[in-house]
């Protein structure tokens, strides 16, 4: 975020307001290029804009940036967010003024810098390209990743392959902070993260985004973001991307599970049956040995009972 107001005060005095409300980062001011207690360092800022080499009526007079760092804020230390500052002033502007002052009074701790918009020496503009800002962020977060592995959830808001924005954009900030709301894009974002997090594949993917209310819309056949109320959000733009490539073994490993469940279950019938037909063939033998026994019994001759008459005569 830029700021063409003459007032540095303003600025100086919101990032002092976050930080108030946390012990950690009270007595945490990192100072760049400057020295001395908060107004004399904005009276510093105020003298060395005067060195203006080209003086414009919408000149950039300072920087304001947020890194934000993707820890819980019991994981922060005083020495992490100071080396973390000093290196991005190391980077982002070298032979520039500089103030940092963390905030960890929510979930998401970050760190504010306040950067003067001209060298001190040279009173050239501060300005770099949207290609070297980009090469500072991967910068910073390759230093982050390899002096403090905790952060290796972290990822910078630029490039092809991104999970969350590292630079936070300080208009959503304010917008939210401001009026305790959401904004669209954060919105948009956790919806879609909702819907990547359940899905099981592309098709699955677009399935949960459609019951969401969201349409995804794609260019040269990849996916580029989503449309709600018809208005378009690039993944790029509302600071979440999902990978489209995990979608793919997702729905891979789905179909795997799918075809062992099938197989499974089919194994599982088969047994069934060879049981059941055990069982039949139980009951027709049993039915067999009834059916013999009771013929057996049907072709069996009758006996009469006959009464015998003695053969022979008795003489009286």
């Amino acid at each position: 975020m830029t700021r063409k107001t003459s007032s540095f005060r303003q600025l100086a005095d919101y990032m002092l307001r976050g930080q108030k409300s946390n012990a950690k980062a009270q007595s945490l001011i990192v100072r760049h290029n400057v020295k001395g207690t908060i107004d004399q360092c904005i009276r510093a800022f105020e003298a060395n804009e005067e060195n203006r080499r080209i003086k414009r009526h919408d000149a950039i007079r300072a920087y304001h940036e947020v890194l934000s760092l993707r820890i819980h804020p019991t994981q922060v230390t005083e020495k992490m967010l100071e080396d973390l500052s000093i290196k991005f002033f190391e980077l982002r502007a070298p032979s520039s003024m500089g103030i940092a002052i963390a905030h960890l009074n929510t979930q998401n701790p970050h760190i504010h810098f306040m950067i003067s918009g001209v060298e001190i020496e040279t009173g050239r503009s501060t300005r770099i390209s949207r290609e070297a800002f980009a090469s500072v962020k991967v910068q910073m977060q390759e230093y982050e990743r390899a002096k403090y592995p905790v952060l290796m959830q972290s990822s910078v808001a630029h490039g092809k392959k991104q999970k969350e924005r590292s630079m936070v954009r300080e208009r959503e900030y304010q917008l939210t902070k401001r009026t305790r709301t959401t904004s669209d894009k954060e919105r948009i974002a956790q919806a879609v993260k909702l819907c990547y997090s359940k899905s099981l594949g592309k098709e699955d993917f677009i399935r949960q985004l459609s019951d969401a209310g969201l349409v995804m819309y794609s260019r040269n056949g990849k996916m580029q973001g989503v449309e709600s109320d018809n208005r378009k959000y690039r993944f790029t733009t509302i600071g979440y991307e999902p990978n489209l490539k995990d979608l793919d073994v997702r729905e891979a490993a789905a179909k795997d599970l799918q075809a062992f469940r099938e197989q499974r279950e089919n194994k599982e019938l088969a047994r069934e049956i060879e049981d059941r037909s055990e069982s039949l063939s139980d009951i027709e033998v049993d039915r067999y040995k009834s059916e013999v026994t009771q013929e057996q019994v049907e072709e069996e001759p009758e006996i009469e009972d006959t009464k015998v008459e003695p053969d022979y005569d008795i003489d009286l």
